[in-house]
């Protein structure tokens, strides 16, 4: 009798638990899906801060040689789109900043990249955050591309 109220209670409370893991497992892989995003996310903002870099020192460069006037005026604004473009970073929530700085001369450029956008990616899906750097990407590319 004993044996049998065991087996009852084992019958009873193993779909509870087979459910359970079953639908544990779709949210886990929603999380792992969501992280791969942001991964990706987070490559994209680093491919742009080395651009970005670029441009900074293409830049330095040219206001180094003593341009003319006119062409200092231009380089001013493409400075300004620079700062504007610094300013517009948002930073990934959840993912760290870990991009490699050897490989490049460090002198005459801001390492400080945690900028206005701070919180502005809070609400964002990781999806949105792509789109988002990707853009951010796009836009610093332009910038180098008038640099060429």
């Amino acid at each position: 009798m004993i044996n049998n109220i065991k087996w009852a209670i084992i019958i009873l409370v193993l779909p509870f638990i087979s459910c359970k893991n079953s639908s544990s497992n779709p949210d886990a892989a929603a999380s792992e899906d969501k992280t791969a995003v942001l991964k990706e996310a987070l490559t994209i903002q680093d491919d742009a801060i080395h651009i970005g870099i670029e441009v900074d020192s293409l830049l330095a460069a040219k206001f180094a040689q003593g341009a003319v006037a006119q062409n200092i005026d231009s380089l001013r604004a493409v400075l300004k789109e620079v700062d504007a473009w610094k300013f517009n970073m948002v930073k990934i929530p959840g993912m760290a900043h870990d991009h490699d700085h050897s490989g490049h001369d460090h002198s005459g450029h801001d390492h400080a990249h945690d900028h206005g956008g701070t919180d502005a990616a809070a609400h964002l899906t990781p999806a949105e955050i792509k789109k988002v750097q990707e853009e951010w990407k796009s836009a610093i590319e332009a910038i180098h591309e008038k640099l060429k």
